[in-house]
């Protein structure tokens, strides 16, 4: 009886081990995928920026870049007034149509 217990204690013990590592597996899977595709819409963004674009940076300001440099951007804001943010703080571009 003893030797029973002990062979189904061992079995339950590796089927929820082996459970734990496949979900952990398939949660660094999805995870992986989603952050590779995240960085490559973000370096496709800060290498297509341009003079002219609107685009969101990550406060919620809205504005139109006036100058794009290697690590600062100057945008024009809608009261006219131009401002020198980071240019690694633009989250998207805005597409007016």
């Amino acid at each position: 009886m003893k030797q029973e217990l002990l062979q189904v204690i061992l079995i339950v013990s590796i089927v929820v081990v082996t459970m734990i590592l496949l979900i952990g597996l398939l949660t660094y899977t999805i995870y992986r995928r989603n952050y590779k595709k995240h960085q490559k819409n973000f370096t496709d963004l800060q290498l297509n920026l341009k003079n002219g674009d609107r685009v969101e940076f990550s406060n919620g300001l809205i504005g139109t870049l006036v100058q794009v440099g290697p690590e600062y951007c100057d945008i024009k804001i809608k009261s006219g007034a131009v401002m020198t943010v980071g240019r690694y703080a633009i989250i998207r571009k805005i597409n007016d149509k």
